[in-house]
């Protein structure tokens, strides 16, 4: 049987490894996942849908994540590209869920859970060598309504017929979204007129089927080389299983050699002057299109601390149209107080524009959410060992005090005569 002594020693020994162990945690990282909660309707019996989560890393180290779907869908679920990866400081991924239900799954609704850990990639070093593994995690939900009857639903997202220069060929790029439960194989019939209204070109393709719920882009080329520099009509016809979902006329331009160009030019930039440590700060850059052909830009940059490198500056890539502009947004996330300074630029088509530079002034943070549950917990441990050392302080070894009667005993024997 255990002795009561040997069970307080226990239950000391246990809290005060909780103390350490919440002394030398610290926080944990920040992750995140967006959207928590996703409800796909209409989903066919043996069909195909997904649905794009983003997984984000606010850190300052990179984070390994595992990336599961449990609960009634597990079965059907797949995970691209994979379920495990690495996303780097202050960075996200784009995560696809792909469900893929039986043929004999039954009509309803069926949950699953989402399941998203982070550790980082390396562990921590606490303490001479040790080191610690913190684990962090959010949950999320996806609902599955399956159904057995079919929709068919394409959609015509844009269309896009830029102007090219003789002796190249005409291009055509579509997007579309199949917003039904069923793949779709559709028609694409391309027409090129002159002034007179004569076809000079023609294309058809319909090698290719869209999936439910994805989107597909889509590139044409026309055989234009030989015709030469004038205004040209193009019809574009779309047909999904013999029925008409798109039918419109463009007008392009074919230049001369050496008519078109791509340029473009950061016209401003948006930074705060102050921010707190731990907080991320916006960066908006408007780019604009001067040349005569489509572009992608890119927002890039470097954002300094210290005289060295802290972070790189990256936003998402925009299509930009000739004349039009777009704001280029990236964000980056300082972690000590003291002065910032970065210099972006846009990229565009393999080119670049002039760079703009601005400072932050980072001070110290007011309020830290980590920290004050930390501190809590920390406290917690604390007084939760006082308060037992105090309750038990009788049956402790340290904490017995000599009785009375024991005192009388021993003064009668030294009165006891030899």
């Amino acid at each position: 049987m255990i002795s009561a002594n040997a069970s307080c020693k226990a239950t000391l020994l246990f809290l005060s490894f909780l103390a350490v162990i919440a002394f030398f945690a610290g926080p944990v990282g920040a992750i995140g996942l967006s959207p928590a909660t996703v409800t796909v309707e209409d989903v066919l019996r043996g069909g195909y849908a997904e649905r794009m989560f983003k997984v984000y890393n606010t850190e300052s180290t990179p984070m390994r994540f595992t990336f599961k779907v449990t609960g009634d869908i597990a079965e059907w679920a797949s995970v691209y590209p994979q379920n495990v990866f690495i996303v780097p400081p202050r960075a996200s991924q784009v995560v696809r869920v792909v469900i893929q239900p039986g043929a004999d799954a039954a009509n309803g609704i069926y949950e699953g859970a989402l399941s998203l850990e982070g550790t980082p990639e390396k562990p921590t070093v606490v303490q001479s060598g040790a080191g610690a593994t913190i684990v962090t995690g959010v949950q999320g939900r996806i609902f599955i309504n399956i159904t057995d009857r079919e929709k068919y639903q394409l959609e015509v997202l844009s269309v896009e017929t830029p102007p090219v220069e003789e002796r190249t060929q005409l291009l055509a790029n579509i997007t579309f979204s199949n917003t039904g439960n069923v793949r779709a194989k559709p028609t694409i019939t391309i027409e090129v007129l002159d002034r007179r209204g004569q076809i000079v070109a023609s294309i058809q393709k319909n090698d290719f089927e869209i999936l439910p719920t994805r989107q597909e882009f889509v590139e044409l080329r026309l055989p234009t080389q030989d015709l030469p520099p004038d205004s040209y009509s193009v019809n574009i016809g779309i047909q999904v299983r013999g029925e008409s979902v798109y039918s419109k006329t463009y007008t392009v331009e074919i230049y001369e050699i050496g008519s078109l160009n791509r340029k473009g030019e950061l016209f401003s930039l948006s930074a705060p002057q102050t921010a707190e440590a731990g907080s991320f700060v916006k960066v908006d850059a408007v780019f604009k299109n001067t040349g005569t052909l489509p572009s992608s830009a890119k927002l890039v940059g470097e954002v300094s601390f210290n005289g060295a490198v802290f972070a790189p500056l990256s936003s998402d890539e925009l299509s930009v149209m000739p004349g039009d502009q777009t704001t280029l947004s990236a964000f980056f996330k300082p972690i000590q107080p003291g002065t910032y300074n970065a210099r972006v630029w846009a990229v565009y088509n393999k080119k670049k524009t002039a760079e703009k530079a601005f400072s932050v002034l980072v001070t110290p943070s007011q309020s830290s959410g980590s920290d004050l549950l930390y501190a809590a917990l920390a406290l917690l441990f604390v007084l939760l060992i006082a308060v037992t050392v105090y309750a038990l302080r009788d049956k402790l070894p340290f904490g017995k005090k000599p009785t009375l009667g024991t005192t009388r005993k021993a003064e009668v024997r030294k009165t006891k005569p030899r």
